[in-house]
């Protein structure tokens, strides 16, 4: 109970912070304050508090509190993660951002993917697509799980040790705006064909191709 109290004083807190309410270079509320204001007990600010500290979102100064950081100048995957995560805060600039992210890593990784793929790859990513194809409707947080994967496992295809790292690192992050957006009636049976598309240019070893089927995944219905 009192870990789901701290989630949401954490995600409304980071939500106040990117929005501005919170600037830069500001003090938050005293503890006392802030447990008033949103009904929560001081044991659960403190517990808050200090994971925000963690994602380094803010600075605790001896006699000023807790000092709100600039997010951008202390960027980290975490803090992303914890942002783009965040409970009804996924806000339209910085969804935007993601996806162009998304565009530019993804392009690349499936055309590398393409001219440097082994075996094991080819028979996994199949393997991804055949586990797609066997979903019910309505399996948006099961088909979000083997997405990810599948982008992945492209990632690690690609040849660059740097783009699976960084790519799995926000696991978190991609399965639950993926279920968001497959909840919106985007269907296993659709995925299972933009993605055999993809896994089709990689397998002929089309760099091009791949790198279009991917883009053309990447902005589906968005």
């Amino acid at each position: 109970m009192e870990q789901t109290l701290k989630n949401k004083f954490v995600n409304l807190l980071i939500g106040d912070i990117i929005a501005g309410k919170y600037a830069p270079g500001t003090a938050l509320p005293s503890e006392r304050e802030l447990s008033e204001k949103l009904g929560v007990s001081r044991s659960v600010v403190r517990s808050g508090l200090a994971e925000l500290s963690a994602l380094r979102l803010i600075e605790t100064v001896d006699r000023k509190g807790s000092i709100v950081q600039d997010v951008q100048l202390n960027a980290s995957l975490p803090v992303l993660n914890a942002i783009l995560s965040s409970q009804g805060q996924l806000y339209p600039q910085l969804m935007t951002g993601f996806l162009e992210a998304r565009q530019l890593i993804e392009t690349e990784t499936a055309r590398l993917a393409a001219l440097n793929r082994s075996d094991e790859d080819l028979y996994r990513l199949y393997g991804l697509i055949r586990q797609e194809q066997a979903l019910p409707e309505g399996s948006a947080e099961e088909l979000a799980r083997l997405s990810f994967q599948f982008h992945c496992r492209i990632a690690h295809a690609s040849g660059n040790p740097i783009y699976p790292i960084f790519l799995c690192s926000m696991r978190p992050t991609y399965e639950i705006l993926l279920t968001r957006y497959y909840q919106q009636g985007i269907s296993p049976g659709e995925m299972t064909v933009l993605h055999t598309a993809i896994y089709d240019a990689i397998l002929s070893g089309r760099p091009e191709a791949a790198q279009k089927a991917m883009m053309n995944i990447l902005t589906y219905r968005v």
